[in-house]
């Protein structure tokens, strides 16, 4: 990066490190991405903004970023940049899912936008796999004991598993779960 004239690559250990650090799901769409599934992409595009290209804090590890033909994530975003930070707290908070539809929303009007018309994020396969992963985590609340269930099962939804992996769609569950747990006496 301090190598006068170095241009972004994507060589392979940053590969590496960022799906380790993102635990090999997409920075947008939380679907299972692995090394030869996934594209590097600039939070803040590389054309807009050259000065970052190199910095790591702008690279996040994305899928493929095309299902049923059409373009989500960071094929759709193109040369545009977004202006939320994926890491943010508040950011992160600002975020809601319907548990019908599998719909992913955000409370900050710019940011609601950029994620659909930027990156498609509510393209009818990402909502219809949200619904599933939810659904599933309905199913096994229901056959167990709500409060004690809620609460360990938001802690494996919140971690990385054994293998340094955080589970598909994990976001629509935690919010759930935690919604849950809000409504609990």
């Amino acid at each position: 990066r301090c190598t006068s004239g170095a241009v972004y690559e994507a060589i392979p250990d940053l590969r590496a490190a960022l799906l380790a650090e993102q635990g090999y799901i997409c920075a947008y769409c939380m679907c299972r991405i692995s090394s030869t599934q996934s594209r590097i992409e600039h939070v803040l595009s590389r054309k807009q903004y050259p000065e970052k290209q190199m910095d790591y804090d702008n690279m996040v590890i994305c899928c493929n970023g095309e299902t049923d033909g059409e373009a989500h994530c960071d094929r759709s975003k193109k040369d545009n940049s977004v202006s939320f930070d994926l890491q943010d707290a508040n950011f992160i908070d600002s975020i809601s899912y319907s548990s019908k539809t599998g719909e992913i929303r955000c409370s900050q009007a710019s940011h609601q936008s950029e994620m659909v018309d930027y990156l498609n994020l509510n393209h009818a396969r990402l909502k219809a796999n949200r619904r599933a992963t939810l659904e599933g985590i309905i199913e096994e609340c229901n056959k167990k004991r709500w409060a004690t269930s809620l609460k360990k099962m938001l802690e494996i939804w919140e971690d990385k598993d054994d293998q340094g992996r955080y589970h598909p769609y994990c976001g629509i569950v935690i919010y759930y779960l935690k919604k849950k747990l809000r409504q609990l006496p």
